[in-house]
């Protein structure tokens, strides 16, 4: 008796937390023009109430730092400028990337800081990114920069956070059980065009690890998207793979990262799919494409089962991690 009594109150524990999880949700109100004005609310859906809120710039550790600001007429950045500024350290600036004695990160002429966030598609987690960028005098235009990140969940806790050592990162998405990031953005690089090398990453939240680093600066591709819908992480990327007398000919190319089971499914679509290379959602069925043609058209399916082609995730992590380590 006394073990199916605990059994019962262990249950009633747990669905007590799923009922708690699934209560809550988090709503973002985003304004292009005036980053102030950008809101987080933790919402209570039974009651319809906000438990809990705050406004981005709020919590962006580089939007109070102790220097003169620039009035430039853009709020959704703000400007500083250093005057009589020497140096810098992690100390006056948290997670500064480039500096050291002896760069040009040295003598800064001016910064920029902005912030921004991104919904799960569950909307149970909430990941804030914060973005300063350091503009210097040196000859080359060298550019510091420093990013932190701090992701929530619906019940207002934080759920992770950490300050990215070398990317400045841009976009920055999250799967819905709260375990991989999809990150975008750039870093310094010599060997890369203009000096810029474009990243995209799928970080293991949990081990904080980087499982894929890859470059977006391959000339053999041409445009691309990259996407978190549920536990799914979509790269879109057309491939050149032959010429014509009137330029490249390009292919699309998808590959669709199941974080669940572990599979990445990849396939081409080819040229006469091009009314429908719209991402509409992903069902344990397949990718569905919105048609261009209209919105009585219907979807195109691209079935797990059928239009792709499958291996296991991880080896296939591994190997572009280790080829993206070797660039």
């Amino acid at each position: 008796m006394k073990t199916t009594l605990n059994t019962i109150v262990f249950l009633l524990v747990i669905l007590a937390a799923i009922n708690s999880n699934a209560q809550h949700i988090i709503r973002y109100e985003m304004d292009n023009h005036n980053a102030e004005n950008c809101k987080v609310l933790f919402v209570d859906t039974l009651s319809n109430k906000v438990t809990d809120s705050f406004y981005l710039h709020e919590r962006n550790p580089y939007w109070n730092l102790p220097y003169d600001t620039i009035e430039t007429g853009n709020y959704s950045t703000k400007s500083y400028k250093f005057n009589n500024v020497f140096s810098l350290t992690k100390n006056e600036i948290p997670g500064l990337i480039s500096y050291s004695d002896g760069l040009a990160s040295k003598y800064p002429r001016w910064a920029d800081a902005y912030h921004g966030a991104f919904l799960s598609t569950n909307g149970q987690y909430l990941v804030t990114k914060n973005n300063l960028i350091l503009y210097s005098y040196d000859e080359h235009g060298f550019v510091d920069h420093a990013t932190g990140v701090v992701t929530y969940k619906a019940d207002g806790s934080i759920h992770h956070s950490f300050y990215d050592d070398s990317l400045n990162i841009e976009e920055i998405n999250i799967t819905d059980d709260g375990n991989y990031y999809l990150v975008r953005g750039w870093m310094q690089s010599f060997k890369a065009p203009h000096g810029m090398l474009n990243l995209r990453e799928i970080i293991d939240v949990r081990n904080n690890d980087k499982v894929l680093i890859e470059s977006r600066s391959n000339d053999s591709l041409r445009g691309g998207y990259s996407l978190v819908y549920g536990n799914y992480i979509i790269f879109m990327q057309g491939v050149v793979n032959e010429q014509d007398k009137y330029g490249p000919i390009v292919r699309g190319y998808m590959r669709c990262f199941d974080m669940t089971n572990s599979i990445i499914f990849s396939t081409y679509i080819d040229p006469i799919s091009a009314d429908f290379t719209m991402f509409k959602r992903i069902t344990s069925e397949g990718v569905h494409l919105k048609s261009l043609k209209g919105k009585n058209e219907p979807d195109r399916v691209l079935r797990f089962d059928r239009d792709f082609t499958k291996q296991p995730l991880h080896s296939k992590l591994q190997e572009m991690k280790n080829a993206g380590n070797n660039n």
